[in-house]
């Protein structure tokens, strides 16, 4: 078996930022809450996404997908906002991928499902994958569904593209207003699938080659020189695995494994904020705990990693998946959703809790 050198860093963390439970289990009559999405609106607002499971012992199970709004920065949450597939009983619908689209002022979302009474593993291939807005509700109403699935024919899979998970990204530099998203094409641990909209997403474009094999649940940031940043999971090493565009995410270079970025096989995070890249997941090669929060020097390389990480939760995380907003909550703080276990270590003590932390750690 390969092993891996530890790497040690200076972990900083806010005795006042204390995480805040967003989604509970129990609560709406769901039996567990998991894969989170995190946007923040121009008006300020944070809208908080998560599935809602009805069987918190498969990802294979009737499930939909939930909302809740923050208008003070995250410090308190507004009900559950039924999203999209709530009454589809046979059918499984997740991996959230939500926008915050500028130039409509609208909330849009992708996600994936599967029709349950068709064969598949852990909800792959999928059936469908859907799109939605807010209408400019400021995420308070949703609708009506569309199904893009037509436009990702040239995909691996085609219509079986998985999206997700984690928030999408809307380009600022080049080809402005780009919803630009990512999925997994033919299976776990395949290639990643890259497709986007330019028309506030009504109509989407899939890239001819994907990004792999080997590759899994996949998050993008745009970098200070526009260069597109495309995070992966991968089940070869125990690193996070990236690859970079110069064409706005049309094409990508080959993949590199990060040797600072070790990971239990995890998806991981990724926002940029003042010319720097951050990067969130459970920091550990072989359990999934510690949720930490990294960057770059300010307008550096994508490996310019700073020796001084940031500790959002200490301590044991059951599930581990993360999601950072791409517009920070104040020109000091950022803002994670994350998964963390607050009881045994079971999937059942799963709740999804957000919390801020220092852009300049």
């Amino acid at each position: 078996m390969q092993r891996f050198t530890p790497l040690f860093f200076l972990f900083c963390v806010c005795s006042h930022c204390s995480p805040v439970n967003v989604f509970t289990p129990g609560e709406g009559g769901v039996a567990q809450f998991r894969i989170p999405a995190l946007v923040r609106t121009n008006k300020g607002t944070l809208i908080a996404f998560s599935e809602a499971r009805t069987d918190p012992a498969t990802d294979c199970a009737y499930k939909w997908i939930v909302a809740r709004r923050s208008s003070d920065n995250g410090s308190s949450w507004g009900p559950l906002i039924d999203v999209v597939g709530k009454g589809w009983g046979k059918w499984a619908t997740g991996n959230v991928q939500p926008f915050y689209h500028p130039p409509t002022g609208r909330v849009i979302a992708v996600v994936g499902s599967k029709d349950l009474t068709t064969p598949g593993r852990l909800c792959e291939p999928g059936t469908a994958v859907f799109a939605l807005d807010d209408g400019g509700s400021d995420g308070q109403f949703w609708g009506p569904v569309r199904n893009i699935s037509g436009f990702l024919a040239g995909a691996k899979g085609g219509s079986t593209l998985l999206p997700g998970p984690g928030t999408g990204l809307v380009l600022t530099k080049n080809f402005p207003g780009r919803i630009l998203a990512v999925g997994l094409a033919g299976g776990a641990y395949s290639s990643e699938a890259i497709f986007w909209s330019d028309d506030g997403g009504l109509e989407w474009s899939v890239a001819s080659v994907e990004v792999g094999p080997g590759m899994d649940e996949a998050n993008l940031a745009e970098l200070e020189d526009g260069r597109i940043y495309l995070s992966m999971r991968n089940d070869a090493k125990h690193l996070q695995a990236f690859a970079l565009s110069t064409d706005a995410g049309e094409s990508f270079g080959p993949i590199t494994f990060d040797p600072v970025l070790i990971s239990p096989i995890c998806e991981g995070s990724t926002a940029t904020y003042g010319g720097s890249l951050f990067f969130a997941n459970p920091a550990d090669s072989q359990k999934r705990g510690n949720i930490t929060v990294r960057r770059t020097a300010p307008g550096g390389e994508p490996t310019s990693w700073l020796s001084s990480s940031y500790l959002v939760a200490p301590g044991l995380t059951w599930g581990g998946y993360s999601a950072m907003a791409r517009d920070p909550v104040s020109d000091r703080l950022g803002g994670i959703l994350f998964e963390r276990n607050i009881t045994d270590g079971t999937p059942e003590g799963c709740v999804i809790s957000f919390a801020t932390f220092p852009l300049d750690f």
